[in-house]
Formats: structure tokens, C-alpha cells, sequence
């Protein structure tokens, strides 16, 4: 399922801030929040990968499909993930890091959670 590449979810010119999300077969998904003095993690082991795809296609269906893929979830490539979570998280007006962690609680997927920085 997973191959690399990353994602960008959120992005502010002032002040900066950057919402990136990147994928790695041997070390799982890292979604990171941060500017130039301090970063937040969300990260998703490899094993814990299908739950978090499976929760993101069944939160698009709830929502009424996928606008970027104009409603088609059947023949994604490999970094299905990453465009899973673009669907859902993307493009917004504000930083999504805490509806993301929100909804990987809800949903159930084991994930850590870590701060580096300056607050």
C-alpha cells in the first residue's frame, strides 16, 4: 500500500506555517506542523497504515465523495494515502494539524504524537 512522497496540507505566508504530510514504507506516515522555531508530529507506524487509509475512504464517503478525484476512490496509485488525506484535510483556509489528530483519535488508529521547538 504505502510508497513514499509527501503532501502539502496547509501553507501561510504570515507568518509562515507549513502542514506537511510524508510517507515512507519503512518508517509510516509523519504529519508535521510548524514554523521556523518549533515543529509538532502526528506519525502512524507501517502496520497501523490500512486502518488510517480505511478511516479516511469511509470519513470521504460519509462526507459525499472526493472533489479532487472527482468521486473516484477505486483506482488510486500507491500514495493512496497521501491523496486520502489531502481529500480530507487539504486545501482549507486554516491549519488542519488538530482536526487530524482529532480524527485519528476518533478513528481508533494508534499513533504517537511529539513537539520539538519553541512554544
Amino acid at each position: 500500500m504505502a510508497d513514499s512522497g509527501s503532501v502539502v496540507l496547509y501553507r501561510s505566508g504570515r507568518p509562515y506555517w507549513l502542514v506537511d504530510a510524508k510517507l515512507d514504507p519503512e518508517t509510516g506516515l509523519a504529519v508535521c506542523s510548524g514554523d521556523n522555531n518549533a515543529e509538532w508530529y502526528l506519525r502512524v507506524m507501517p502496520e497501523n497504515l490500512p486502518a488510517m487509509a480505511t478511516a479516511l475512504r469511509d470519513r470521504l464517503d460519509r462526507l459525499g465523495g472526493s472533489p479532487i478525484l472527482h468521486g473516484t476512490l477505486h483506482d488510486l496509485p500507491d500514495n493512496e494515502l497521501l491523496l486520502l488525506l489531502l481529500e480530507n484535510f487539504g486545501n482549507r483556509d486554516s491549519n488542519p494539524f488538530d482536526a487530524i489528530k482529532a480524527f485519528v483519535s476518533e478513528a481508533g488508529v494508534p499513533a504517537e504524537f511529539d513537539h520539538f521547538g519553541s512554544m
